[in-house]
């Protein structure tokens, strides 16, 4: 992980050095190569164990119960604010 981070340092390096107008245009290329590099990474190191394992489920059904929900969104743009109810039901 280390390595990687490396490289993606080294790589702002690079970008920092060109001119403006090339970094405003590769910024959001860069951006998403760090986050690519940065849930690679992750997902690598996620599950890493050696031997084998055996794993007993104490939820026999996991994720959200049946039952039906009450979501309140909210949008909020400079001082005027919205909300609405939206209604979900899970099966």
């Amino acid at each position: 992980m280390l390595c990687l981070a490396g490289v993606a340092f080294g790589l702002a390096g690079l970008v920092l050095q060109t001119s403006r107008r090339r970094v405003q245009r590769l910024a959001p290329q860069f951006l998403w190569m760090l986050l690519l590099v940065t849930v690679a990474g992750l997902a690598a190191c996620g599950n890493s164990v050696v031997g084998t394992t055996t794993s007993t489920q104490t939820d026999p059904a996991p994720g959200t119960p049946a039952a039906t929900y009450t979501i309140t969104v909210t949008a909020t743009s400079g001082a005027v604010v919205h909300s609405t109810s939206v209604t979900l039901t899970v099966m």
